[in-house]
């Protein structure tokens, strides 16, 4: 048990000389094994609860340009299967895009967004994107059809044991999702809540909980009835670990 304060660390157990009362100076971070590897990376934590959220709440400037679009396209539901919307997440996965980290044209992102209001796309992506959370013959055929011949491979998507996977960082891939959260304004609260939960999902997945915690966080405040959203919550809050990348789940369903 330790204390860490103003960059010492102190023992409230041991008084040897291995604790003086004036406590130990930490190290720099490149000189921890444990962080040396994100601090080559650039990569550190995010400086409090407050940052976190900023990651998942709506940007003023290009989530004024997305809401818009979504609202407009109410009366014209996705049809089963969602043709545009998987070409539409094609684009917005794409490796060059999430590498350059250039933003998606809003009529792009809505339409990717508006895909996920058809449940079979929804759930289908997150099994793409977070590979062994839904079982692939729990999934729309029709629809896994469609993401495996226009979805790229790459950063652990679409492992469903077909192979032909590419290498890649899955940060970006959460990068990019988290990117959309921001794209879709609040006035939105279905399509916010389903992006949200969906970025949630991966988050989880990569064991970030607190990225996942507050993108759930948002989705519930703006649509507390999202069914997906407080399932995972409940997951997120019993501090349930998610299944291994790639994994094969025995039992598909219990009791």
């Amino acid at each position: 048990m330790l204390v860490v304060r103003d960059g010492r660390r102190y023992s409230p157990t041991c008084s040897g000389p291995c604790c003086p009362a004036g406590g130990v100076r930490l190290p720099p971070p490149e000189a921890v094994p444990a962080v040396a590897a994100l601090v080559a990376l650039g990569r550190a934590p995010l400086a409090d609860r407050e940052a976190v959220d900023r990651v998942v709440d709506p940007d003023p400037v290009r989530s004024a340009l997305v809401g818009p679009l979504l609202a407009g396209s109410r009366a014209h539901p996705p049809r089963h299967g969602g043709r545009h919307g998987v070409r539409a997440w094609a684009t917005v996965l794409a490796p060059g895009a999430v590498a350059r980290e250039s933003p998606v044209p809003p009529a792009v992102v809505a339409t990717a967004v508006r895909a996920l209001r058809d449940v079979t796309v929804r759930d289908a992506l997150i099994g793409w994107l977070a590979p062994g959370v839904i079982p692939r013959e729990e999934l729309d055929p029709v629809v896994v059809a469609r993401l495996e011949r226009w979805l790229p491979r790459w950063g652990g998507m679409g492992d469903w044991r077909a192979g032909g996977a590419e290498p890649g960082d899955p940060d970006a891939v959460l990068a990019r999702l988290l990117a959309l959260c921001r794209d879709v304004p609040d006035a939105c609260p279905d399509d916010a809540a389903a992006v949200c939960t969906t970025a949630a999902q991966v988050a989880w997945t990569h064991g970030d909980g607190a990225l996942a915690r507050a993108a759930l966080e948002r989705a519930l405040r703006v649509d507390p009835g999202y069914r997906l959203a407080r399932l995972l919550a409940t997951l997120v809050d019993r501090g349930l670990r998610p299944p291994p990348p790639g994994s094969v789940v025995p039992e598909r369903r219990a009791g």
